[in-house]
């Protein structure tokens, strides 16, 4: 994602002579396709950030999974708490 980042902006380098900037044609102000490159922008930084974010998710599940032991539960009353063997252990 950070590469799809990195073509768009030498895409405008390459074509208006600046870094990132449009290149895109830019329509009426209001109207849903006026803004040129940002909202393409925007979309591929969400998309890194999701993925980054799913990652993360990722890492704390697996790790969580390995241990066969978690720290944290979830109960069907919506709420989190914390395994008392651990709690006891920590103090």
């Amino acid at each position: 994602m950070g590469l799809l980042y990195v073509l768009i902006g030498i895409a405008g380098l390459l074509i208006s002579g600046s870094f990132l900037k449009n290149f895109l044609p830019t329509g009426v102000v209001g109207e849903l396709f006026s803004a040129g490159i940002i909202p393409v922008v925007y979309s591929v930084i969400g998309l890194k950030v999701g993925a980054e974010l799913s990652g993360i998710v990722d890492d704390f599940i697996s790790e969580g999974a390995m241990r066969h032991d978690p720290v944290l539960f979830y109960d069907a009353g919506s709420r989190w708490f914390i395994r008392p063997s651990f709690a006891e252990e920590s103090r």
